[in-house]
């Protein structure tokens, strides 16, 4: 079967990690445990969390149903990723108070709101009004036919390392390996978790690492068939953002 490559460049070098529980299952990130990897690992140019799901998206002629994922810093970066309008989001966006802002999918963009200029466009998301200030490229709806991104602000999510709800995907730095970027994120986990006060049955008992290619190519509906501890869930826990 001839897969369909993913239309970023560099896509080769783009990974997405997992934590693994303790009876080795896979199971999504812990916040307070991606912010540690993206503070302390040297593999990635870049790494980046995002959390999805369908919801209502208001602020058009009519309510409408979508995909809405909201993302941190540098997800953009990751896919190595340039608007078709306007602008993506930045890291101003992500300070604590910024202004909601929303970038949406070329598609949402034409079907949705017309394909016009987006001065003055807003979209409100369970109770929260964003402006809307760009479109992505043509072709780039990830994950999951997303219409919609918003950005998740820094300190308005716990730090728990046993309440896994993100996915994270990251751009390696030149010469590094998948292998190597894996084992260094494994043992830094070790080592987070060893020092957490946090229910151990909950915690990371190591990480899956692969690249995002092959995350994509799995089985649709593989990664709702993981196992989830029962204290967490995969749709992310937005605290004080946009989702």
């Amino acid at each position: 079967v001839l897969l369909e490559p993913l239309p970023y460049p560099g896509a080769d070098r783009i990974v997405w990690l997992s934590e693994q529980n303790t009876r080795g299952g896979r199971m999504a990130v812990a916040w307070g445990n991606f912010v540690d990897w993206r503070a302390e690992t040297t593999s990635f140019d870049a790494l980046a969390a995002y959390g999805s799901g369908s919801t209502t998206i208001l602020g058009l002629d009519e309510p409408r149903t979508g995909v809405v994922t909201t993302v941190s810093e540098d997800f953009w970066e990751v896919l190595g990723a340039t608007p078709l309008r306007g602008r993506l989001t930045v890291p101003s966006d992500h300070d604590e108070g910024a202004a909601p802002v929303a970038v949406v999918s070329e598609a949402f963009w034409r079907n949705a709101l017309g394909g016009g200029d987006l001065d003055g466009v807003t979209l409100e998301v369970r109770g929260t009004r964003a402006q809307v200030v760009g479109v992505a490229a043509a072709g780039l709806d990830f994950p999951g036919a997303t219409d919609v991104w918003t950005a998740v602000t820094r300190g308005s999510q716990s730090m728990s390392r046993s309440s896994h709800n993100w996915d994270v995907v990251g751009r390696l730095s030149g010469g590094v390996t998948l292998a190597r970027a894996e084992a260094e994120v494994e043992a830094l986990t070790a080592r987070l978790v060893a020092t957490s006060t946090d229910d151990p049955e909950f915690l990371a008992a190591g990480i899956f690492a692969m690249t995002l290619q092959d995350q994509q190519d799995e089985p649709r509906g593989a990664h709702e068939k993981e196992e989830r501890p029962a204290g967490g869930s995969h749709q992310p826990v937005l605290e004080g953002c946009l989702l």
